[in-house]
């Protein structure tokens, strides 16, 4: 969950850093450039570890996207995906749903 954080953090920093480059001048160019390195690190960091969470029930990749057909209880709250869906439910809820076999888990805390 912190690198889906520090991911969107660095998407709107780069954002915001490439408006200032025509906005405001060249220098924050060099940010913009940082900021989707990192960006690129941390999906690539992300990818790593979603292969290796998985339902305890069902086994499928929980947060690794795939095609599959999705369980009718898994919960998508728009304007989100499924994955980020299932970030925003353990964030503010501390629970989620498998979108895979429709599994409700808590989190011990």
């Amino acid at each position: 969950m912190i690198l889906w954080v520090l991911q969107g953090l660095a998407f709107f920093t780069g954002i915001v850093a490439l408006i200032l480059t025509f906005l405001v001048g060249k220098t924050y160019g060099i940010l913009f450039i940082g900021m989707a390195c990192a960006f690129a690190g941390i999906q690539m960091l992300r990818w790593g570890h979603s292969r290796s969470v998985s339902c305890p029930l069902c086994h499928g990749k929980v947060i690794h996207g795939s095609q599959c057909h999705k369980h009718r209880e898994a919960s998508r709250r728009r304007p989100f995906g499924y994955i980020s869906s299932l970030f925003v439910d353990v964030a503010l809820f501390g629970r989620f749903n498998c979108m895979y076999c429709g599994t409700p888990f808590r989190l011990k805390r």
